[in-house]
Order: C-alpha cells, then sequence, then structure tokens
C-alpha cells in the first residue's frame, strides 16, 4: 500500500513539474544529445561546399584555362541589364523600305527619289586633297536636309551619268567628309562629282503573292503577316541587340587585355579587309580608308572594342553560367555552313573549329541574355 502512495506521489509530482516547469525538476542536459544533429550540419555543410566549388569556383577555373587567361583580372562587368530601347517608325519604315523600294539605273538626268552613285574630289586652294576625296559615294536625290550631302544632291539634280559637277562650299561644310576629322573652316574648298549611275525609285506593293514570290523560298514566308514579323525580327537581330550590346560593352571596365586576343581579332580584321578589297578591285587601304572610311585612330578603337566584346561576353557566360551544348553547336554550324560560302556542312567543319563555334553560340546566348533583360518598347504602327 505504501509503495502505491509512493509511486501515486510521484505521478502527481511529475504532472506538476509539466504544469509548473520548475527549472530544479526538468531534464538535466545532455551533450551526447548534439553529437548527431552536429554531425548533420557538419554533413550538410560540406555537401554544400562542394556544390559551391563544383558550380561555382571550378567553372570559373575551367573558364579561364579554357580562355588562356583569368578573366576578373582583365574586364569588370558593368550594367547589363535593365537597358531601354524603343523601336520608332522611323526605324520600322526604313526596315521596310528596304525590302519594297528598289532602284533601276536609268539614263536621263537625275530628280529628286533618284539613287545617284558618284565619286567626288575635294581640292583646297586649287591641290587636291585625298582627305576629303571617295569613290563609289551613293546618295538619295531629296534625302539629306542639310549639310554637304545636301550640296551635293543639289548639285547633281539635272546631270546626267557621266558627267563632272563642280561644287564650292565652305571649308566648315568639308570638314564634315573629313577621312582624319581634320578642320577646314576659313579655307577655299572645291568639290568636283563625277556621276557614275542615276537609277530611279520603284516601290512594291505587299502582298501575299508578292511575299511568297520574293520570300518563300529563301525564308518560307507566304503572307504580308509573316513578312511583317520578319522585319520586326530583323530589327531585334541587327539593330536592337547589337546596340544593347555595345551600351553593355560601354558599361564594362577593361583593366588591361591580353596581347594575343589582341593580336588574334588584328590579324582576323586585315584577313577580312584584304578578301573584301580584292572582291571590290580595291588595295587595302582603298578599301580600309575610303571605302570603309576608318582612320588609324578609329581602327584602333574598333580593335578594343572588338578586344572589349570578347572579355565581356565571357564574363557573362561566367557569371550566367551559360553553356553551348553539342547540339546547340552543331545547329550553330547547320545555320551558317550556305552563309559562308560552304555547300557542305563538313566542309564548314574544315574551315571552323568546334571551339570558334562554341564561342559564337555563347556571344549569341550572353547578346539574348541582355536583350532577354532589357525593356524594349515598339512605338510604330505598319501602314
Amino acid at each position: 500500500m505504501e509503495n502505491e502512495k509512493n509511486q501515486v506521489k510521484e505521478n502527481e509530482y511529475t504532472e506538476n513539474e509539466k504544469k509548473t516547469g520548475d527549472p530544479s525538476q526538468k531534464k538535466k542536459f545532455s551533450a551526447s544529445s548534439l553529437i548527431m544533429p552536429i554531425i548533420i550540419i557538419i554533413i550538410f555543410l560540406a555537401f554544400a561546399g562542394v556544390v559551391y566549388y563544383e558550380k561555382v569556383v571550378k567553372p570559373s577555373k575551367d573558364l579561364d584555362e579554357k580562355i588562356g587567361y583569368t578573366l576578373d583580372e582583365q574586364i569588370e562587368l558593368g550594367a547589363y541589364t535593365g537597358f531601354d530601347y524603343e523601336i520608332t517608325q522611323d526605324e520600322w519604315d526604313e526596315c521596310v523600305n528596304e525590302e519594297i523600294q528598289s532602284y533601276t539605273e536609268v539614263e536621263r538626268a537625275a530628280k529628286e527619289t533618284d539613287q545617284v552613285e558618284f565619286n567626288y574630289t575635294g581640292y583646297v586652294d586649287g591641290e587636291k586633297d585625298s582627305n576629303i576625296s571617295q569613290k563609289q559615294v551613293e546618295l538619295i536625290i531629296g534625302e539629306d536636309t542639310e549639310g554637304i550631302y545636301k550640296m551635293f544632291s543639289d548639285a547633281m539634280i539635272g546631270h546626267k551619268t557621266g558627267e563632272t559637277v563642280q561644287l564650292e562650299v565652305d571649308g566648315a561644310e568639308a570638314t564634315a567628309v573629313s577621312m582624319d576629322e581634320s578642320d577646314y573652316t576659313g579655307k577655299n574648298v572645291t568639290f568636283k562629282l563625277k556621276i557614275r549611275a542615276v537609277s530611279k525609285l520603284e516601290v512594291d506593293k505587299v502582298t501575299d503573292k508578292w511575299v511568297t514570290n520574293w520570300y518563300f523560298d529563301d525564308y518560307g514566308l507566304e503572307t504580308k503577316e509573316d513578312f511583317y514579323d520578319w522585319c520586326r525580327e530583323y530589327i531585334i537581330e541587327y539593330s536592337v541587340k547589337p546596340e544593347l550590346w555595345q551600351q553593355t560593352i560601354d558599361a564594362a571596365n577593361m583593366k588591361k587585355y591580353p596581347q594575343e586576343l589582341y593580336d588574334a581579332i588584328v590579324e582576323e580584321f586585315e584577313a577580312d579587309a584584304l578578301y573584301s578589297a580584292d572582291e571590290w578591285g580595291m588595295t587595302r587601304d582603298e578599301y580600309i580608308y575610303d571605302f570603309c572610311g576608318y582612320t588609324d585612330e578609329t581602327l584602333e578603337e574598333e580593335y578594343l572594342n572588338e578586344v572589349k566584346s570578347e572579355l565581356v561576353m565571357w564574363a557573362i557566360v561566367k557569371k550566367e553560367n551559360l553553356e553551348a551544348s553539342d547540339e546547340e553547336i552543331e545547329e550553330k554550324y547547320e545555320e551558317l555552313y550556305e552563309e559562308v560560302g560552304c555547300e557542305t556542312v563538313d566542309e564548314m567543319k574544315e574551315l571552323y573549329t568546334r571551339e570558334e563555334m562554341e564561342e559564337l553560340v555563347l556571344l549569341t546566348k550572353a547578346q539574348d541574355y541582355v536583350y532577354d533583360h532589357s525593356n524594349i518598347k515598339e512605338s510604330y504602327t505598319i501602314n
């Protein structure tokens, strides 16, 4: 009976302990009770460290090893998201007009809306000045509303192919066509314009039949709606994305650059220039300076911009963990082999390495990332 009473008291005390929470009666702390949770935490942290290394540290090291230099030492990204771009009515009309407008050479004298191809030669105080001379220039009569090209345009109205027009201008106006941006203010400048060809404007009407006739074989377009969608994509690819990419380049800080990268870009540019010059029947200098309008200074700026562009591309690839799959690389070969003049993909693979195609895929992805994270406004109507 006594044992039963004692048991009842113990039970009552236990219940009382639960109600009062008397610290003196609580269960004593045991360090052994934390061993398992600590082990679990250690394992979790170790696993997280492995994941971080595999996903962040190792890819960064692998990328640096792949490109041959430590990227963070070369470039520091600035803004590459949140840019604003507006596709305006003028930009839309220009894109559409390039497709629906054409020019047919005529023998009559030049008039408003005609396209005129001509050479111009500048003379300062009677002496020829190659710095303000250029060959194979084209302009549309009436398109320019001010400046030296309006003067050229107005002067050629009423003149035919083969004729030469002489024009005296204020030296300040001639500065606009100076190759090295020299100032001709205060000088007596005369231009001789030799007309090479006069062509009249023809404008096609956009219909389903017209679209199918001109765009089905190459692009698979069949309707007006297809055509206008294609124009929109063209503006995005060849105007919007390049502009946003240049803003990304401008926002970055290039601390230094690998000499081998600079040399490779110069070598590629020179090879392209020599090929194009040969196609146009020009010398290398004629093509670069006269045809393209570069000066030594602007050419150097172009080289450095291309260097910076590649560094920025790799920096975004690194930061956003962009990758190029084997399938995407193969698709890029399929997409471009005809464009580069090859008859088959295998022929293109002999000219362009897998690494070059991988870099092209990654560049596309980096530019798409900038575009996808920008604010694009379309403020045009389809006429």
